[in-house]
């Protein structure tokens, strides 16, 4: 009756006709009015995609500028309230998130206890880093409006499994998630973490990441989820699901690492199956997959040292390196496997403990800290010879041999470097071999020992090709660049330099591609070709740069500024002298064992 009276009511009339806050469709039908003539605009928390001939415009988080408009607004107002300048203004809007109902209830606390006497709004990192990692809803109260009743309100509408989906997903470490990790985490099957995951985006709960399938939270939803979580979940099912997503990424990680790295020496580096993890299938598929994870990856590493999974900690250290040093994230690295060090110490497990302290190091090294390289290699020898592994020993003096090279005694690199090698030939694996005989080689080359080292160059690329380690032979062909450029074979030098190139690329190492751009424009420049040498060296600019590699970037910057507009012999010499500096920096690139 209600309906037909409000149809009564509209009849003939041209509207505008608003519904705020529509729970679902049900709600609105009987509300639509008959005439032709009219308009209805509805605001609701769903998306309401049962409704047909919708033109639907999603509202995201207000953009900082407007956000801090809003706070200004809503705080200067107040003739009681302390004077804000940008910053201040600025943390407000972000530490709410940029969300409207935010802003007013975080302004009103500033009115009643004004900046800087209320120490949540003090907090420096947001001046930094934007949004706060936790904002923590119970500071999103201010008497009358409460930011966890409103959000309550969306979950309480939906069935006792979505809300424990969406309790769960709040227990996910890093910055997005896609269907499969949903799955881990709850234990289920892929579509039905499908179908959940679409539920919780149409009831905003949820929100679309840029990545196609990928899935997120606003910070004060995650918040929100996390809540949730501990009111709803008891300890051992968070636990357990914790532990489901860690197995998951880690049996994905390992899949993708023995892809990416090949025969790598894994001593206790066995996960066995799993029901949730990926097996790929190339290493294009493989490279994709640990660089679109990487963050997730990075923060399961905290999350199981938090949790207290130890072993799955440095496991998935170890499994993220062969990736970190294709792409040469050294922050990442050192990050992970601090964890990592400490994380097998308080297992006790020793192995574990000397295996990362030796891959800790060189990180360190290319930042170019070579006293703490030094000290973690020195700590990994002492491990290895407590449990009497000759392997670990040498593995470890290999690795030495690069502290000496950046210090510049190359006489003690090669002693150590031959040291190790001659133990690995004898007893260790054809990969180990290989990269040490390439080692050798590289420290070789700075004593001028060319044709020794281009012999045992070949031996190491015969062996990286054989065992389809792609970035290892793109680095192996670096070399031989290197070696047939000082020893003036320019034309054996540019087809080397061509070939490392192509394999860089193909392999997904924009540093060796560097690498070679650089090598190429050195030799375009020994051959006077200056516009070919300023081609190579903005290819190999613009990679470094990508790679934040600022010594490496600045060395080729110079080498651009030197190129003059005829042929200067000068100028040439002068690029000699550079190619050996840029080799002091921190040219090994050589692989470690």
């Amino acid at each position: 009756d209600r309906a037909a009276a409000f149809r009564g009511c509209t009849h003939g009339r041209r509207l505008l006709l608003v519904l705020d806050n529509a729970r679902d469709v049900s709600q609105i039908l009987p509300l639509l009015p008959a005439a032709s003539g009219c308009r209805v605009l509805i605001t609701s928390r769903n998306r309401l995609t049962a409704l047909e001939d919708a033109h639907r415009v999603e509202l995201e988080p207000l953009p900082l500028p407007d956000a801090m408009d809003l706070v200004q607004g809503l705080i200067g107002a107040s003739p009681s309230a302390m004077p804000a300048g940008e910053p201040e203004i600025r943390r407000i809007a972000l530490w709410c998130g940029r969300l409207p109902l935010a802003i007013r209830i975080a302004s009103a606390r500033f009115r009643a206890n004004p900046w800087p006497d209320d120490p949540v709004f003090d907090n420096p990192a947001l001046d930094d880093c934007g949004e706060r990692d936790d904002p923590g809803l119970a500071e999103f109260d201010d008497g009358e409006r409460d930011l966890a009743s409103v959000l309550e309100y969306s979950l309480h509408r939906l069935p006792p499994a979505l809300r424990r989906a969406f309790a769960l997903l709040g227990l996910h470490p890093g910055p997005d998630l896609d269907a499969e990790a949903a799955a881990a985490l709850g234990g289920t099957s892929q579509p039905v973490a499908r179908q959940q995951l679409r539920l919780l985006l149409d009831a905003n709960l949820l929100t679309a990441a840029e990545r196609p399938g990928r899935y997120r939270f606003h910070d004060l939803l995650r918040s929100f989820a996390r809540d949730r979580a501990d009111a709803i979940l008891p300890r051992a099912e968070q636990d357990e699901a914790v532990r489901r997503l860690t197995d998951y990424y880690w049996h994905s990680l390992d899949s993708a690492d023995r892809i990416l790295t090949p025969h790598r020496y894994r001593v206790g580096m066995e996960p066995g199956e799993s029901p949730t993890g990926h097996r790929w299938r190339s290493y294009a598929e493989a490279l994709a997959w640990v660089t679109a994870e990487q963050d997730n990856l990075a923060a399961t590493c905290r999350a199981a040292f938090a949790a207290g999974l130890d072993d799955r900690c440095w496991q998935i250290a170890f499994a993220l390196r062969g990736f970190l040093f294709i792409a040469k994230e050294w922050d990442l690295w050192i990050e992970t496997h601090d964890l990592a060090v400490a994380a097998a110490s308080r297992a006790g497990d020793v192995r574990a403990e000397a295996a990362t302290l030796n891959n800790l190091g060189l990180a360190h090294l290319e930042r170019g800290d070579h006293d703490a390289a030094a000290a973690l290699y020195d700590r990994a020898r002492t491990l290895f010879g407590r449990l009497g592994d000759a392997h670990g020993e040498n593995t470890a003096l290999a690795h030495h041999a690069w502290v000496w090279f950046h210090r510049g005694d190359f006489d003690q690199a090669l002693r150590e470097s031959l040291t190790a090698l001659d133990f690995i030939q004898r007893e260790g694996p054809p990969r180990n071999k290989a990269i040490l005989l390439r080692d050798t080689a590289l420290i070789e080359i700075e004593l001028g020992r060319h044709r020794d080292a281009t012999s045992r160059l070949q031996e190491a690329l015969e062996a990286f090709t054989a065992l389809k380690l792609h970035v290892d032979a793109a680095m192996a062909l670096n070399c031989f660049g290197e070696a047939y450029h000082r020893l003036r074979m320019l034309d054996d030098a540019r087809e080397a330099f061509l070939l490392a190139a192509e394999r860089s690329r193909s392999s997904g190492s924009p540093f060796e591609e560097a690498r070679a751009h650089n090598g190429l424009g050195m030799v375009a420049a020994e051959q006077s070709d200056w516009e070919r040498a300023r081609s190579h060296w903005h290819l190999a600019l613009a990679r470094y740069t990508t790679l934040r590699d600022t010594r490496r970037e600045a060395r080729v910057r110079f080498q651009l500024a030197a190129v003059p507009s005829g042929p200067d012999r000068r100028t040439l010499q002068h690029g000699r002298e550079g190619t050996r500096e840029d080799r002091s920096l921190a040219p090994h690139d050589a692989k470690r064992l």
